[in-house]
């Protein structure tokens, strides 16, 4: 394994504390402007996706990883 990033493990990290800064956090739902889907809908697209809308399906996890960050976010959401 060649790393290709600043820090790469090849195996368990074990740590107290991890500081994950993001772009944004996912308090716009509270906004009045924002459609929440329907449970049908949703419903509906789990039948078909086997997954929730918005989160990467396990194929895409096993694949490509996740960001921290950018997960926190969207299961807040």
């Amino acid at each position: 394994m060649y790393p290709t990033e600043k820090l790469s493990v090849n195996g368990n990290i074990k740590t107290r504390e991890i500081n994950v800064t993001t772009a944004g956090w996912a308090d716009f739902v509270f906004d009045p402007e924002f459609e929440l889907m329907s449970l049908s809908d949703l419903a509906t697209y789990i039948e078909i996706n086997g997954h929730l809308p918005g989160i990467p399906s396990e194929s895409e996890v096993m694949k490509n990883g996740i960001w921290l960050s950018e997960m926190n976010v969207k299961l807040l959401q």
